[in-house]
């Protein structure tokens, strides 16, 4: 979950970070399916370069009331 006060504008840094604790997951559990990566913020997520190469959904506010 991410809290923000407009949409979530996900950066190069944070996006790598994510890929990364995703690869630190699957190697720790020995998992060996695939990861969806589900965002929840109060007002979605802003357009960016990095949105489709990490983020699988996102949920906003809208969809949880």
């Amino acid at each position: 979950m991410k809290y923000s006060e407009s949409p979530f504008k996900l950066e190069k840094n944070y996006a790598k970070a994510l890929s990364d604790k995703i690869e630190i997951f699957k190697e720790k559990t020995k998992f060996k399916g695939q990861v969806f990566l589900t965002l929840v913020s109060p007002f979605g997520l802003a357009p960016g370069l990095w949105n489709d190469d990490i983020i699988d959904s996102v949920v906003d506010l809208n969809e949880i009331w």
